[in-house]
């Protein structure tokens, strides 16, 4: 309706307004005044870490630009590490909506998303009002994309450290032995995400303190940890994604069966009072009126109610009448 339109269109100012405040966004556009340092982000993320950024013209990176430390506190993210990972996951999701033929720009469509989340929040029926969109971009930060990344920055430290680097493979299929051995109340839950999003984020500014006191040994460690705690995310929230398919079939199930058991008693007294061949006949004879004569019509009557199990007493009445008219008949047939 134009209402709802016109109401949309104040909801989408409102969201355009705060969004622009984002980290996100607002980092990407302190990027386009002062470039991040190229020899940082290769150093840090890997050398191909240029490729999984966001894509702007001119780049948002250059030889000898900015320390990413710097940007991500004026745009209000706690490292650089962290800004640039969640730049990685939202330029992921951004590449799978236009491939998806999704058009728009990254902030047009986070822009139209948080409208229409408000909308429904407003109007009801709002999905995206549980946490599911804080999730997918935790789930999305941290998938394997993200632990590929921090693999290689493990390799690159235990070319210092002379240990040998753990696979993002091999921590994935310890982490997906753990979270199926355990409880869905324990792995498979909004707030198992929520700790190991914390356990992530712990373990990197653990690993870049260690770096900055060029403790690399200490600084692999806590790699490894939140590799491993990356990797304890993404399958917490492949469980949580089956429970909850689980959890929609099921109810659809349970809808089926209740209509089934209001049905029941219906279909239970029709079973009752459905009729033998005999009954069949009194029952054809008692609505078609094909029954010989007004005693035939009450016998009829009489084996109909037996099937359906009324009262002796209405069948006695019925007895005794069909009784009474047959008495009365032999003694005129006798006086005659």
């Amino acid at each position: 309706t134009k209402a709802y339109n016109d109401e949309r269109k104040g909801v989408v100012a409102d969201e355009a307004a705060r969004l622009d405040d984002s980290p996100v966004l607002k980092s990407l556009r302190l990027m386009k005044d002062t470039p991040l340092s190229l020899e940082w982000l290769q150093d840090r993320m890997g050398q191909d870490v240029t490729d999984l950024l966001p894509k702007r013209v001119p780049p948002i990176w250059k030889e000898g630009g900015a320390n990413p430390d710097s940007i991500a506190e004026m745009a209000g993210f706690e490292s650089g590490q962290q800004m640039i990972e969640v730049l990685i996951g939202a330029e992921r999701q951004h590449r799978q909506a236009r491939e998806g033929g999704d058009q728009r720009t990254m902030r047009a469509r986070m822009i139209d998303q948080a409208a229409d989340a408000e909308m429904q929040r407003r109007h009801g029926d709002d999905p995206f009002n549980d946490g599911s969109i804080e999730q997918e971009a935790i789930a999305a930060v941290n998938g394997e994309l993200a632990g590929e990344v921090l693999a290689t920055e493990i390799r690159l430290l235990s070319r210092k450290t002379g240990q040998r680097p753990t696979p993002y493979k091999i921590a994935r299929e310890w982490a997906r032995g753990k979270v199926r051995g355990g409880t869905v109340s324990e792995e498979a839950t909004p707030g198992a995400i929520q700790r190991h999003a914390r356990a992530v984020a712990k373990a990197g500014r653990e690993a870049e303190k260690a770096l900055l006191s060029g403790k690399f040994d200490e600084a692999q460690r806590f790699k490894q940890q939140q590799m491993l705690s990356s990797a304890l995310l993404a399958e917490a929230k492949a469980a949580l994604d089956e429970v909850q398919a689980a959890q929609a079939r099921l109810d659809k199930i349970a809808k089926r069966k209740t209509m089934k058991r209001s049905i029941r008693p219906i279909s239970n007294r029709r079973r009752r009072c459905s009729m033998t061949s005999t009954s069949g006949r009194a029952r054809r004879s008692l609505w078609s009126g094909k029954a010989s004569g007004r005693n035939g019509q009450r016998r009829a009557r009489l084996r109909a109610m037996t099937c359906c199990g009324l009262h002796r007493s209405a069948r006695a009445r019925i007895g005794a009448s069909c009784q009474s008219r047959r008495s009365s008949g032999s003694t005129r047939r006798l006086r005659k």
